[in-house]
């Protein structure tokens, strides 16, 4: 189960949804937010890297992380600051 749960892991799903709001400022029209969910990066080695080379591909205003960050409780071999790094970049 945890083989199948670390290379499901590696299946980096990017999903575009545009949302209308009627009342949203014309100064807004056409902002875009990447979310990033449940990334749970202690699952796989691999993710963070992953992840960055989807996001390659995506253009965004913003990026917010919602859902689990990892996937345990705590976990102090996950250096935070390197994977947003990875990430980021």
């Amino acid at each position: 189960m945890l083989k199948r749960g670390q290379q499901n892991a590696l299946d980096i799903q990017l999903v575009a949804n545009e949302i209308m709001l009627a009342k949203l400022p014309k100064k807004m029209s056409g902002f875009s937010i990447a979310h990033l969910s449940d990334l749970h990066i202690d699952i796989n080695h691999k993710i963070s890297i992953e992840i960055a080379n989807a996001l390659s591909q995506v253009t965004a205003d913003i990026c917010v992380i919602t859902g689990d960050f990892t996937e345990r409780r705590s976990n102090h071999n996950i250096d935070f600051i390197d994977t947003m790094k990875v990430i980021r970049n």
